[in-house]
């Protein structure tokens, strides 16, 4: 434990605390990261430091709720690689075209972003690509500032010493997911739009730190866009899929040589097929499941103690995932044949898995596949920009609901940021609860 300890104190970029301050502070805890490379340690692990009930957790949940918004939109930005699949599926390219698949993982991305370039980032995302007025951006940048500064840990292997992170972003808050997006944004965002470049790509999404290109002129000019890329922080450097070097990555000559028909990205095994049509022939990306060399199937027994409706639930899950990742009806039964096998060796009883497997058809795929309508529920906040009071029904509601005030008139003309708060808020009724829930047993 006191290797771990030693690693994470590294990779955090921590300082020792003054022990006559009063600080409070959280644990961290690490996860591991099996098929990543391993450290100058020897270790393969990222330390997370919890803070959801911590002094800074209720800044930083505000915050990813004002961004959170603004920054799925963004063009650059994947939600999930159902997103994409719904894109990539509906692609189609000329059977003489240079089709490139490409993919690339930032290293470290928390814990690589300096503040000061990060709190500009920030700043930059608000002005360019969101509607906040001045006052609400004041307050984000401050909060973001606080959240930012204000990570203090301890390991309990190495002492009562208080850590205090000094770099990078205080991973383990809500807030940082949003943060190191935004960053990635600024960053790419003059890069993809050069116009050296921006005609020949095809298709540029990223996932937080993964990064997927759909290439379509020269290997050399390719290799220029991952310079770019490359060169944009001294902080940020990328490993690009295939390669065994930054050097390898940008080399014309290798670049030119290699291959660039398949790529695994997420949880998707990309590939290019070329179909014959009626008007001749065209070039469509393949995708099917992808599975880690590292995965050890190691799915709950079927004798464990888990409710028998659970079993039902995850296989049926995992059967969809596997019908909405798959290009075709072949590709979807064969990795459910992989699948049923799988489950057999963990002792689920073939009577039981052919009753769940019989419940998916290819015919649901499209309707998976097709985007949500919008949920009323957003549109109602889109519509008014309210706050919500929610009660549970009580014998004294309705005699509250009359006494309320819900103009919001206080926080609008008497708070320092009043014009950040709507004009009024609506109350709405939650179930009581249930009497079990109340009463000792």
């Amino acid at each position: 434990m006191e290797a771990s300890c030693r690693v994470n104190h590294h990779d955090l970029r921590l300082e020792q605390s003054s022990r006559g301050r009063t600080v409070v502070q959280v644990l961290y805890y690490n996860i591991w990261k099996l098929h990543k490379a391993a450290n100058a340690s020897g270790l393969r692990s990222r330390p997370i430091a919890a803070a959801i009930d911590y002094v800074t957790g209720p800044a930083s949940h505000f915050l990813h709720s004002q961004l959170k918004e603004a920054v799925w939109k963004h063009p650059h930005v994947l939600k999930d690689s159902l997103e994409l699949i719904r894109i990539v599926g509906g692609l189609r390219f000329d059977a003489d075209e240079q089709i490139m698949l490409t993919a690339a993982d930032v290293n470290a991305l928390y814990p690589s972003i300096q503040l000061e370039r990060g709190m500009a980032a920030l700043r930059w995302f608000m002005d360019y690509h969101t509607s906040f007025n001045q006052t609400l951006k004041d307050l984000c940048l401050k909060l973001a500032h606080f959240v930012l500064t204000n990570n203090y840990v301890v390991c309990q292997e190495l002492g009562d010493t208080i850590y205090r992170q000094i770099v990078g972003t205080a991973m383990g808050t809500s807030f940082s997911v949003v943060y190191a997006v935004i960053f990635m944004i600024r960053l790419e965002t003059p890069i993809v739009n050069d116009v050296r470049f921006r005609q020949y790509i095809r298709l540029f999404k990223r996932f937080i730190d993964d990064l997927f290109l759909i290439w379509t002129g020269p290997a050399a000019i390719l290799c220029d866009f991952r310079r770019a890329l490359e060169t944009a922080d001294e902080a940020i450097s990328l490993d690009w899929s295939g390669y065994g070097s930054h050097q390898d990555a940008v080399n014309p000559s290798l670049v030119t040589a290699k291959r660039h028909e398949q790529v695994n990205y997420l949880d998707l095994d990309m590939s290019l097929q070329r179909v014959r049509t009626r008007t001749g022939a065209t070039i469509r990306v393949l995708f099917r499941p992808f599975r880690k060399p590292g995965n050890a199937y190691a799915y709950i027994p079927f004798t464990s103690f888990h409710g028998r409706h659970t079993f039902r639930g995850w296989v049926l899950a995992e059967l969809i995932r596997l019908m909405t990742h798959s290009s075709t009806p072949e590709i979807w039964r064969e990795e459910g044949s992989i699948f049923y096998h799988l489950l057999c060796s963990r002792g689920y009883p073939r009577h039981f898995l052919r009753t769940v497997f019989q419940e998916v058809t290819w015919a649901r795929r499209s309707l998976l596949l097709a985007r949500s309508r919008q949920e009323k529920c957003d549109e109602f906040f889109k519509t008014y920009r309210a706050c919500v009071l929610t009660l549970r029904n009580a014998p004294e509601w309705p005699a509250l609901r009359e006494r309320l005030d819900l103009s919001l008139r206080t926080l609008t003309e008497e708070s320092t940021f009043g014009d950040i708060f709507p004009q009024r808020a609506f109350l709405a009724q939650s179930s009581a609860p249930r009497l079990g829930s109340i009463l000792k047993r």
